[in-house]
């Protein structure tokens, strides 16, 4: 990357926590971190299916489910499982709703505090 497109008005940054590596994330589960808060709306929710997040940070679905186990039990987000009601009346699972939680709670958690 030159130092041109790299100034770009087009180049978006994400505010990931510094003290991040604290953690001792795997790199699967930051990667899903990083992509999660690239996703997070005002109040801090997304929704992205497995297989979204896999196709943009190159893991398979099964590897996702596992590092979105990871970030819930590091308290680095909170899932929920939603439902969506089709055309023909059925219900049917929908993607995990997402909630990215304070970060200074999960260094807190992993601190012993």
């Amino acid at each position: 990357m030159n130092r041109r497109s790299a100034s770009s008005a087009h180049m978006r940054y994400l505010p990931v926590p510094a003290p991040v590596h604290e953690l001792q994330l795997s790199p699967g589960a930051l990667s899903v971190y990083i992509y999660l808060i690239r996703c997070m709306d005002d109040s801090y929710h997304c929704y992205p299916s497995y297989k979204t997040i896999g196709e943009h940070v190159r893991l398979s679905d099964n590897t996702v489910a596992r590092c979105v186990r990871e970030l819930e039990a590091k308290q680095l987000i909170e899932t929920e499982r939603t439902s969506v009601i089709h055309a023909d009346g059925k219900k049917y699972n929908g993607n995990l709703r997402y909630h990215l939680l304070p970060f200074d709670q999960a260094l807190k958690y992993h601190n012993g505090f």
